[in-house]
């Protein structure tokens, strides 16, 4: 490959963003890595180009230009994940903190509400830091809606997270509902609410006891 050695940051700028709009889709990640290289060095910006790196899904190239300080706007973010770029989000994840905890929380109910596979949600919620008992759009949690579609290895993986198998909206129904409606297809969520339920129940039973315990020992 025969790239010129200087060329001016307008048009060093354009041919970036022309790469990353996948103009040269037939390139390797290291052949775009490359151009990359030399059209920074020519003084190319950043910012659009790493929208259409994100859109496009060049992870690559996201990552190299977080690596030469480029800050990405809130919408390199959006454009990412409504585009399914679940490579580019691993790539930003590390500054998902620009992110707005309210934005994680949609999408981590767009992408349980969707049917995503289940790495989007361990993205959002190990790397992004997206609160795993949010409600969204049809006042579910992402529990809820993950039993609703009878997902046993997603809803099994929330309930470790801490979701809250009860928590539900009024006249709605809870996860341990729909859990317990659909058990026969979520035999491993079904058996760790079962086992969740009799930690409660002797836990209870425990309080009772010491509860007793006091009141015969204020009695002697």
């Amino acid at each position: 490959m025969t790239i010129a050695k200087t060329m001016l940051p307008e048009k060093a700028t354009a041919r970036l963003e022309s790469l990353c709009q996948g103009d040269h889709a037939y390139l390797t990640a290291d052949e775009r890595l490359v151009l990359f290289r030399h059209f920074h060095a020519g003084g190319a910006q950043l910012g659009d180009a790493m929208y259409y790196a994100a859109r496009e899904g060049y992870a690559e190239l996201v990552e190299a230009m977080l690596d030469a300080g480029c800050v990405p706007e809130p919408v390199v973010f959006r454009i990412a994940f409504n585009y399914g770029r679940y490579e580019a989000m691993v790539s930003l994840a590390r500054v998902g903190h620009l992110v707005d905890p309210a934005q994680k929380e949609q999408w981590l109910d767009q992408a349980t509400c969707q049917g995503r596979p289940m790495g989007w949600q361990k993205l959002l919620i190990e790397s992004y830091g997206a609160s795993v008992n949010c409600f969204g759009e049809n006042d579910t949690t992402p529990l809820i809606e993950a039993c609703r579609r009878a997902d046993d290895a997603l809803s099994l993986y929330l309930i470790e997270q801490g979701a809250d198998i009860d928590a539900h909206a009024p006249e709605k129904w809870c996860a341990r509902a729909y859990a317990k409606r659909f058990r026969e297809h979520m035999p491993l969520t079904w058996a760790r609410i079962a086992r969740h339920e009799l930690t409660r129940k002797a836990s209870t039973a425990r309080r009772r006891r010491e509860g007793v315990n006091d009141e015969i020992r204020r009695a002697m």
